[in-house]
């Protein structure tokens, strides 16, 4: 939200929805004053205010530039839906997306109520571009890349079936039929162990 200005009240509501806090506009201004001592530590800058206060809301300098990987992301996203673009120019755009993203949005923060649709939106986009690429990429026969890409896919998300479809399918086209059978075997017991499905 480093565009826009956060209301104290949607703070609250945010840090503390479930938690007792007896004075939440103190706790508040704790936690700015904590947060805008370490920018300035960590950034070197002591001149500079990362975070001010305004009309009654917490917002970030819009003085101070700022590019974080979840914009590089989602541009990424809108070039590769843009019309007209070539296959050399889609790859491009793919690349960003799977090369930027290292697991889910704020893992250690998953739980919170606004991180979970930001997750799951974050996600699907990494995972369209995922599929995308390498289907690029498997008509090019360049089935270590597919592999590579599919693999930290999984990672990611292990119960998203496509990604293991398109393992098989690189581990075959590259001529690793015995990886492929036991890559289809431990999917199928992970399948059956945790969601007892077949």
């Amino acid at each position: 939200n480093r565009k826009n200005e956060i209301s104290m009240d949607r703070l609250f509501q945010v840090l503390w929805k479930d938690d007792d806090v007896d004075d939440p506009a103190n706790a508040l201004k704790n936690l700015a004053y904590r947060l805008r001592n370490l920018l300035k530590k960590t950034f070197e800058r002591e001149e500079i205010e990362f975070i001010v206060y305004k009309h009654g809301a917490y917002t970030w300098n819009p003085n101070i530039p700022c590019v974080i990987d979840v914009d590089t992301l989602e541009s990424a996203f809108k070039s590769s839906k843009k019309m007209g673009m070539n296959q050399e120019e889609l790859l491009e755009q793919y690349k960003k997306i799977i090369d930027i993203y290292h697991g889910n949005f704020l893992p250690h923060s998953s739980y919170k109520e606004w991180v979970m649709p930001l997750t799951v939106y974050y996600q699907r986009i990494y995972m369209e571009a995922v599929e995308k690429f390498c289907t690029i990429m498997m008509e090019r026969h360049d089935y270590k890349s597919v592999e590579e890409a599919s693999r930290k896919a999984i990672a990611v998300d292990p119960f998203i079936e496509k990604n293991h479809e398109i393992l098989l399918k690189a581990l075959i086209g590259s001529n690793h039929q015995a990886k492929a059978l036991d890559h289809y075997n431990a999917t199928c017991k992970l399948y059956y162990d945790e969601l007892g499905v077949k």
